[in-house]
């Protein structure tokens, strides 16, 4: 896949009665990890979720889940070990209520970004104090009745450009400007300003009903694949 992303659904609650087999795959530090989650269905969304990111990196790495060394930068992106190994495979995950999100690529840093949309008091606040004057323009020449939806695919797009580039929320959201007419399904170039400029390609996610999402990569791609994730797989 050199110019492809692959992209995974998955529902944490679908995959609870499955949940030891996931926990058995996780690293001691995953494991006391879980272990601090107060509610019991936070600590098995979080066995569930790095349980499968194991799966299916095993599955392109070509290494036994249990043996896969997953590593934080100091702006918490995760990256493996032995890259000369599995080929620079790089990825990205993010989850919402429920519902997470994969993203795979080789050779290129990729981000993914996944949101419940649900009615926000302080969006208004968000937009004036985070987004870029263009976005500030096009947001508020849409109806109140739009808003909402508007302002959840910028905030996709622009966390999924930030952790393609390593650096999540560490840099202001105003930094990137993720405007775009046309079909928002057909990847885009997007750029991150400061003193060098970096040129990201984009691309709104469709998922289910409810929720909005966004891929973005630090390089040109040309196809996406979706897949579901079932358990047994």
């Amino acid at each position: 896949m050199p110019d492809e992303i692959q992209i995974w659904f998955a529902g944490m609650d679908d995959q609870l009665t499955d949940v030891h087999k996931y926990e058995a795959v996780l690293s001691p530090v995953e494991i006391s990890r879980a272990q601090r989650f107060y509610q019991l269905r936070d600590r098995n969304r979080y066995v569930v979720k790095h349980g499968i990111l194991r799966i299916l990196l095993s599955y392109y790495a070509g290494s036994h889940p249990g043996q896969i060394q997953i590593h934080s930068s100091s702006s918490g992106k995760p990256y493996l070990s032995n890259q000369s190994d599995n080929g620079s495979l790089q990825f990205s995950i993010s989850d919402s209520d429920g519902l997470v999100l994969f993203a795979f690529g080789r050779h290129t840093m990729v981000g993914v970004d996944i949101e419940r949309v649900i009615e926000l008091p302080e969006m208004e606040e968000i937009v004036v104090s985070h987004f870029t004057n263009r976005e500030k323009r096009e947001f508020t020449s849409y109806p109140e009745s739009e808003r909402l939806y508007l302002f959840y695919k910028y905030w996709t797009r622009k966390e999924a450009v930030l952790k393609a580039a390593g650096e999540g929320l560490l840099r202001p959201l105003d930094c990137v400007n993720v405007t775009a007419t046309g079909d928002g399904f057909k990847t885009w170039r997007v750029r991150i300003g400061g003193t060098a400029l970096r040129e990201f390609s984009i691309r709104d996610m469709e998922c289910p009903k409810g929720y909005m999402a966004a891929v973005s990569a630090a390089s040109h791609f040309s196809r996406i694949a979706v897949h579901q994730f079932h358990a047994g797989r």
